[in-house]
């Protein structure tokens, strides 16, 4: 049924995963909505994206000492060193391309029958998004963590990769998933560089052999390892789709990477 990790199934902690599953299509959502007196109808607001929940119906055979000892195991494997529940990677099996990153969201309340003991894990993804299992800069031919037999990547989608930059240029990198904020890196030399994509734009100061790390998903800027602050700095978005990067300025020599992680609602 599914991947823990990278690694560990339910069949390796003896446990027998049951079909009938609930794995939700869409997180919760919730409309934000006032009703107004003398107004039919109501106010929407807009929308609010909450977390996805799983319950995976779970069957243990065996003597009872032994279905309790694999039960504690099976605790101890979600919960971290100080026993508070901790993130785990699921990947199920009709989807082995993503990835989400799920906590234990309840008490395990076993029935515990005559050879026999089920229960339902209750497991919540509060990060509701599900992710591609390869980074952008990642998707090569050859890769043998990619596949290609699932309906994100295409035959013939490829990573940008590594590119140096000498003269002003314009880049299209595709998002195969929901919008993100991408991590960019430039080393080397350049003046006045300016960064554009989907009317946000990001303008370096002046630099020379340095490196800057521009991390928008935690809205961080680093030169040279050392965080530092961009006056007015606009972190760059790429949308679903075909995204152009628009590269400017002068005396331009320097390397450019851009990573990010496909994420699908």
């Amino acid at each position: 049924m599914l991947t823990m990790d990278d690694a560990v199934r339910f069949e390796d902690l003896n446990f027998i995963p049951l079909v009938d599953h609930v794995h939700p299509m869409t997180p919760s959502i919730q409309q934000q909505t006032l009703a107004i007196p003398g107004r039919s109808g109501l106010w929407n607001f807009g929308t609010e994206i909450g977390e996805r929940h799983f319950s995976i119906p779970l069957a243990i055979p065996g003597e009872r000492i032994i279905q309790q000892h694999d039960l504690n195991r099976l605790v101890a494997f979600f919960l971290d060193k100080r026993g508070q529940p901790r993130e785990v990677k699921i990947v199920f099996d009709y989807e082995p391309d993503k990835f989400y990153k799920v906590t234990l969201a309840q008490q395990i309340n076993p029935s515990r029958l005559v050879g026999v003991t089920t229960f339902d894990l209750p497991l919540a993804a509060y990060d509701p998004h599900k992710y591609l299992n390869v980074e952008s800069d990642e998707i090569t031919w050859g890769s043998t963590d990619v596949k290609f037999n699932s309906l994100s990547i295409t035959y013939g989608h490829e990573a940008v990769g590594l590119v140096q930059v000498t003269s002003a240029r314009t880049i299209n990198y595709q998002v195969l998933g929901s919008f993100i904020k991408p991590t960019i890196t430039i080393s080397g030399t350049g003046s006045n560089v300016t960064l554009s994509a989907n009317g946000k734009s990001i303008t370096l100061p002046n630099f020379n052999s340095d490196t800057w790390i521009i991390d928008g998903s935690d809205f961080s800027v680093k030169r040279n390892g050392v965080e530092t602050i961009l006056d007015g700095i606009d972190f760059l978005e790429f949308v679903s789709g075909d995204n152009s990067l628009q590269i400017t300025g002068s005396n331009l020599n320097f390397s450019l990477s851009i990573k990010y992680r496909d994420k699908f609602l």
